[in-house]
């Protein structure tokens, strides 16, 4: 018995020690040509593409503004905070993550990405970072401030990765991690220790090269000469805010890149960013955005999500309505009441409405069941039931129901884009990244989803988009959305491709009107005896109202009229079937 537990208890520490080896596998991924390593971080292709909008996002405030300090309160293993470094030309980079597991990999991708910055800087007449740098290793061995490698350690990181990308054996594998891990632990050693106020424990940094003559010197405001330096920190990510906030050291871009709910530093890191500078803000939050828990979303986010059909970007306008809120109370300017207020759905007719402050006390559908073919008495007798028992709408908000995208900054985004050659996926095909890519994962090329984004920034386009199977339901048949959107074009509507759902379409037309233009233009047969012509003319008076309403420019109702409209809307929805 006892040598039976001995035995399962050694079984067990070698599983445990091969797990942990497993999770410390310091291969090297390369994306946009900027090498770095996961370490015990778990990489995702997918997500690359994030990465790019937020370096070029990056990139463009460098050029608009002349310097770029980034503070990435949960940044893993430091890839984007090393793609700040190398291609956007970021001034401080400082990373930090509360595990300390990603100590080495952290090290390892900001301190190679520093060195890489300034020997492809030495390469070139300037600093700027319009010349595109980091969509390539350049293996100068120019002068910087990081104290290079030994000449045998340099040629063991160079020669394993090159066999690395040559020989996919293991043993080609396990010799590359260790350089990389080896080249880690040397930087980790030669880092210089800072103090930092409000933080216990120390700042490691590292600076770029110390001549004031070399070229990766980069150019501040008014002509003043900025040093690249990078920071690596293992504290928890409020206290880090808000010792910033406290010692006046605001960043030009925080990066909060969290998992669930990101609400308990969203108001932390509006404090330690600039004004006028950038909050990059992720969250995973399904049951908030899904309408799934509105007492949370209320709680979290200011906002009463309810399950609508368009899930995935109600969850992208609860969180920059509630990024725009807390900049309102902490002195910011206001938010216009057009851009910021409630979405009404039908559940009984499937349209989609927005609400104002003002408007939650006739938040309900007045349209009519009535078809075309139906007889006169048919429609005096629905028209009065319906003006006896309106169908209360199903509401959702508030929230941002502003434009998604700003059209100038996307458009410097994609200059900036073009500038560098960035084109398709971040992740080179021949990865073995990409292989592992889910089949349903089709992400577009970054070009045709820069250009998407400028499409959707179109502030004539409503807070929500219309899904090829729900229209597909009044139909005989699944319509094609390319060709849906060419006839709504002809017809004068807006309408566009939506970048967060590939089976849907943004227009200002109605459902009722797209249904109109998909019978009459495109060819569709619609199920029933025809498209609901009072339905049509209903809409038309509702969007005139919604026009004139945004027009008169409505004030936003105080916190009581809020509460009152609130709870009274609330307990009207619930006959509405969900």
């Amino acid at each position: 018995m006892t040598t039976g537990n001995a035995g399962a208890g050694q079984f067990a520490a070698e599983a445990a020690a091969a797990a942990a080896a497993a999770r410390h596998n310091y291969e090297l991924v390369t994306e946009r040509g900027v090498e770095f390593t996961p370490g015990s971080a778990f990489y995702r292709a997918e997500s690359a593409q994030g990465r790019d909008l937020a370096v070029l996002a990056a990139g463009v405030y460098r050029q608009q503004h002349g310097r770029l300090r980034v503070l990435d309160v949960m940044s893993g293993s430091g890839m984007r905070g090393a793609r700040y470094l190398t291609q956007a030309g970021a001034d401080l980079v400082w990373c930090n993550d509360y595990d300390t597991r990603n100590n080495l990999a952290l090290v390892f991708n900001l301190v190679h990405a520093l060195e890489h910055s300034s020997s492809s800087s030495s390469s070139n007449s300037n600093s700027s970072i319009s010349n595109g740098r980091g969509r390539g290793r350049d293996d100068s061995n120019a002068s910087t401030g990081v104290q290079a490698l030994p000449v045998d350690k340099q040629q063991e990181l160079t020669g394993q990765t090159s066999s690395n990308q040559e020989n996919s054996s293991s043993s080609s594998s396990s010799s590359s991690s260790n350089a990389v891990k080896e080249a880690a632990e040397h930087w980790l050693s030669t880092a210089e220790r800072v103090q930092y106020p409000g933080i216990r424990g120390d700042v490691l940094q590292w600076h770029g090269s110390s001549n004031s003559s070399s070229a990766q010197v980069l150019q501040g405001p008014e002509g003043s000469q900025l040093r690249q330096r990078c920071r690596v920190t293992h504290v928890e990510a409020n206290r880090l805010l808000a010792s910033t906030y406290l010692a006046e050291g605001y960043f030009d871009l925080v990066d909060v890149d969290s998992f669930g709910s990101d609400c308990s530093h969203l108001a932390a890191a509006l404090q330690a960013v600039k004004f006028g500078g950038l909050l990059y803000l992720t969250s995973t939050d399904g049951f908030c955005s899904g309408g799934k828990r509105p007492q949370r979303s209320l709680a979290a986010y200011g906002s009463y999500l309810r399950a609508l059909p368009h899930a995935n970007e109600q969850g992208l306008r609860m969180l920059i309505g509630a990024a725009a809120m807390l900049r309102v109370e902490r002195g910011g300017e206001g938010v216009d009441p057009s851009t910021h207020g409630f979405v009404g759905h039908c559940y009984v007719h499937g349209e989609n409405r927005r609400v104002g402050w003002r408007g939650l006390s006739q938040a309900w559908c007045r349209c009519q069941s009535t078809t075309a073919g139906s007889s006169a008495a048919a429609a005096e007798a629905s028209a009065a039931a319906d003006a006896r028992q309106p169908t209360p709408l199903v509401l959702s908000g508030p929230m941002w129901t502003g434009p998604l995208h700003n059209a100038g900054f996307v458009a410097s985004m994609a200059g900036l884009a073009e500038q560098w050659g960035w084109k398709g996926s971040a992740v080179p095909s021949d990865s073995p990244y990409t292989v592992r890519q889910s089949k349903n994962n089709r992400q577009r090329p970054l070009e045709v989803l820069l250009g998407l984004l400028a499409q959707e920034s179109d502030p004539q386009l409503p807070p929500w988009y219309a899904c090829i199977d729900t229209l597909a339901q009044h139909l005989n048949t699944t319509p094609s959305r390319d060709k849906l959107i060419a006839a709504l074009r002809l017809r004068g509507y807006t309408a566009c491709q939506c970048h967060v759902e590939n089976r849907a379409l943004r227009t200002n037309a109605t459902t009722q009107q797209v249904l109109q233009v998909a019978v009459e233009d495109c060819g569709y047969q619609h199920r029933s005896t025809g498209v609901p012509q009072v339905l049509l003319q209903h809409h038309q008076v509702v969007c005139k109202e919604q026009q004139q309403e945004q027009e008169a420019g409505v004030q936003v109702a105080g916190a009581g009229t809020l509460q009152e409209g609130a709870s009274s809307s609330l307990g009207s929805r619930k006959a509405c079937s969900e």
